[in-house]
């Protein structure tokens, strides 16, 4: 049986919910990443993604230079635990139509599985 962790990006890069939009677009940019994970006093608080910045920022011509995360970030996020199985993780980003899971161990994220992963299980 194939694990998450064995697929997922780790480790997780993460922010905090005051973090400016630029400093959220440089540390993506620097870090090649698509999305950043929300974290507040230890505890999992959201997720911001390029898509986030695209359709709740730019797309309403919002001023870049006074947004952070929280004013932006997914907050009801879905997550799975490293234990999960990939069909587990597939069948909840289907279901829900999520492009990213947070895998988690316990309360803490330790890695994050996207769509591309999957794919690349089939390749």
């Amino acid at each position: 049986m194939i694990k998450p962790e064995e697929y997922m990006s780790s480790p997780v890069v993460t922010t905090t919910p005051t973090t400016t939009l630029h400093a959220i677009a440089t540390l993506m940019d620097e870090k090649n990443i698509g999305c950043l994970v929300v974290m507040q006093e230890n505890n999992l608080a959201g997720i911001v993604t390029e898509r986030d910045i695209l359709r709740k920022v730019l797309a309403h011509g919002k001023d870049v230079h006074h947004i952070t995360a929280q004013d932006i970030m997914t907050k009801d996020v879905f997550t799975v635990q490293k234990d999960a199985t990939l069909m587990e993780v597939a069948a909840l980003m289907k279901q829900h139509t999520f492009r990213r899971i947070i895998v988690m161990d316990d309360a803490s994220p330790v890695g994050i599985i996207t769509s591309r992963d999957l794919i690349g299980l089939l390749v």
